[in-house]
């Protein structure tokens, strides 16, 4: 009985050794050989995938130092000798290639490629019409349409494969930026009605598929216009900015605009601030006009004013509204006449001094011109333009 509990005991220790053995086993690779194992997602949060943030295909390429395709898997059609798991939501995969040469690689990878992109295979050279690969805006768009296919995600990156597991965790880059205006209404019970909201014609045409070095853009690139908001003149709006709440007007993704993007931008816009019980406003063009009737006006300018490109600004209809400064805002009031207004003890609240940036029209200052910033001569406050 003694001798059985012994030789029962030897067979268990036996056993769990094997099953230890098994459990902590290295994966098999070849001699001189190891595995690689990219965890692959985009710049989301909490593992979920926003628009433009899915990956509805994949695609990766290891090569070595001179760029010639050693190994490559995809998804949803996968490698034969690559395993790729897809994450349910689409915002994260995990690509596992077994028995690469240790050394150093180059790893090339694309979530959503474009239909009309060349897929190199093994033995292939990646050059520069894979890594400088450009994407156009569709013919008439001012904005990046992708279809169903997604937005492309990219990345390139380089790895140093030894022998066992190696891991390379992988975030993808969009290959469009987003831009967005909102217009907050700080106003306690007031509408705030839009005209016109416009940024500057710096939006490229085109831009590279992957990120290039010092946010280059592509040889040829033009810009356009941002998609905005721009009501002519006898249009109803109707949409409008209730008080305490913000609305976003501008929401777009843009190619690559590079370093400068920032110094070159402007935004402009235009509108009007209603009672709260106003759902509904027309848009009436206004102007801006020198009064100059004769000596009489010349010698008060003189005397009073003596400052270059200064002017009433004046609504554009039958009755003359002029606008002033009114304390902490702007309004604009009635006068019959401009005689009236000058002989008004509040005058110079009506004055504005524009920064004139260049002149459209002709060099005096009458017609058309491009101004910096207009100032109230009384105050000295500036309009935002």
């Amino acid at each position: 009985m003694r001798a059985f509990a012994k030789y029962g005991i030897w067979t268990v220790i036996l056993l769990l050794a094997l099953a230890c053995k098994r459990e902590n086993s290295p994966e098999v690779i070849q001699d001189g050989t190891g595995s690689l194992v990219l965890n692959i997602g985009s710049s989301t949060k909490a593992g979920t995938a926003a628009d433009g943030d899915k990956m509805n295909n994949l695609h990766v390429w290891v090569t070595d130092k001179s760029d010639v395709v050693v190994r490559y898997a995809s998804w949803p059609v996968e490698d034969s000798d690559a395993q790729v798991t897809m994450g349910d939501s689409h915002a994260a995969a995990k690509v596992s290639i077994s028995n690469i040469n240790r050394g150093e690689y180059n790893i090339y990878i694309i979530a959503n490629a474009p239909s009309s992109f060349t897929f190199p295979a093994v033995g292939n050279t990646i050059g520069d019409t894979f890594k400088k690969f450009v994407l156009n805006l569709p013919d008439g768009s001012l904005k990046p349409d992708f279809g169903t296919g997604g937005m492309p995600l990219t990345l390139i990156s380089s790895v140093s494969i030894s022998p066992g597991k190696n891991v390379l965790n992988a975030e993808l880059v969009r290959v469009c930026g987003r831009i967005r205006v909102s217009v907050r209404n700080h106003t306690s019970a007031k509408n705030i009605f839009l005209q016109s909201v416009k940024l500057g014609a710096h939006n490229p045409d085109r831009g590279y598929l992957f990120h290039q070095n010092g946010h280059a853009v592509p040889d040829g690139t033009t810009y356009r216009d941002f998609v905005s908001i721009d009501n002519g003149d006898g249009k109803t709006v109707t949409s409008y900015i209730k008080p305490g709440t913000m609305e976003t007007v501008i929401d777009q993704y843009i190619f690559e605009t590079g370093l400068d993007a920032v110094a070159s931008m402007s935004l402009s816009f235009s509108g009007g601030i209603f009672a709260q019980n106003t759902v509904s406003a027309v848009v009436q063009a206004a102007k801006m006009d020198v009064y100059s009737p004769g000596a009489e006006f010349a010698g008060f300018y003189k005397n009073n004013i003596n400052r270059p490109n200064t002017y009433f600004i004046i609504r554009n209809c039958s009755a003359n509204y002029f606008l002033r400064s009114n304390g902490t805002g702007m309004k604009q009031y009635y006068h019959n006449t401009v005689e009236e207004l000058l002989a008004s003890n509040e005058v110079k609240r009506y004055f504005w001094t524009f920064d004139v940036k260049k002149y459209v029209g002709e060099s005096s200052g009458k017609g058309k011109s491009e101004v910096n910033s207009i100032q109230n001569v009384f105050e000295g406050k500036y309009i935002n333009i």
